[in-house]
């Protein structure tokens, strides 16, 4: 375990993460918020957190994709400074406590309405 996430996240330029069981990787989450577009495997949990604006999503097992949107985004200033851009937006508004919050409780208030 490291308490250094966000100085890591801090001088990376995108993040990878190549998991393929997780249900929801929060690892994703914690990117977007530093401003890092994401890469993926499009299994478990994670196409509920990145889509096209902010990352890219590889079908399992294909790691020449992997390179190659990695090479794509390392090499496209203008692209990776775009996908920043959005990353942050983006986990700031689906992911915020807030909006966690408020989605539990619509989540919540249905479920009792169904018992009423």
């Amino acid at each position: 375990v490291r308490d250094d996430v966000i100085e890591l996240l801090t001088i990376a330029d995108c993040f990878v993460l190549l998991s393929y069981e997780d249900p929801f990787p929060g690892a994703f989450i914690e990117a977007l918020n530093c401003s890092k577009p994401v890469v993926g495997y499009n299994i478990g949990g994670v196409p509920e957190i990145v889509t096209p604006e902010v990352g890219f999503l590889i079908p399992p097992h294909n790691i020449h994709l992997v390179a190659e949107k990695l090479v794509e985004l390392l090499t496209n200033e203008e692209l990776i400074k775009q996908v920043s851009l959005k990353a942050k937006k983006y986990a700031e508004e689906k992911f915020s406590f807030e909006t966690m919050i408020n989605n539990i409780e619509r989540i919540y208030c249905s479920l009792v309405s169904n018992f009423n």
